[in-house]
This record gives C-alpha cells, structure tokens and sequence, in this order.
C-alpha cells in the first residue's frame, strides 16, 4: 500500500525522492510536470491485455517495474525476472517498434515524454 501510495506521483529516478511520501527528507520539491498515460500492455506469451498507468516523467525503467509489479503481482520479490531481462515494444498500425534506454549513462533523460510515447504513434 506503501509502494502504491508513494508511486501515485512523480518519483526522481536518481535520488528516490517523491512527491508523495512520508519522509520529509525525501519529498520531491521541483515542480513536476505529473500528467499520466494508461499504457496497454500485453505479454508474450498473450497474456493481457492490461492497462498500467505511466507518469509523462516516468523512466523506461520505472514504467518496466510498474508492468513487472502489476504481472508478478502475487509474485514474492525474490521469484520475479529483472527489469534487464525484457525489452518494451510498441505495437502501431504498422509495425513494432523497440523501445530502447538510449540514455543508459544518463537514464534520467529518458523519460516517456522524451521517448515521444504520449503523442501515439504520429510522434514516430
């Protein structure tokens, strides 16, 4: 309930601090740009699908964890796959396109917004 309460907002990637949280010391002070998209999400193996619900300044890697949280959700931590060991693909009209982490060094930077995820697929 913890997790789900305190990822109801931006989260920064690098240091952890949240808008919404209980720890004075780690409350998000930077106005965030918060807007949200519901990503529909289906598995390989044809599970799904699902709606998860991204924040525009979520990371590829904390958009992967939401999925992996609302999969494995009746998971113990210690049995679920890592966020390495999948890839992200969108599907559109035409074809698929893969969604990379092209900043790795500065994963930050990629953000669902700078990804162009939240204008469809024109964007691409």
């Amino acid at each position: 309930a913890l997790k789900y309460q305190t990822e109801r907002g931006p989260v920064d990637a690098v240091t952890g601090n949240a808008r919404y949280t209980i720890n004075e010391a780690k409350l998000l002070r930077e106005i965030v740009d918060c807007s949200s998209v519901d990503c529909l999400v289906m598995t390989l193996d044809g599970c799904g699908p699902f709606t998860v619900r991204a924040i525009a300044c979520d990371t590829i890697s904390q958009l992967k964890q939401k999925i992996l949280d609302h999969i494995y959700k009746r998971t113990p931590h210690s049995q679920r796959p890592t966020l390495a060991s999948f890839d992200l693909v969108i599907y559109i009209e035409f074809g698929s396109i893969r969604v990379y982490e092209r900043y790795q060094l500065i994963e930050a930077q990629s953000q669902l917004r700078y990804e162009k995820l939240l204008n469809g697929p024109e964007s691409f």
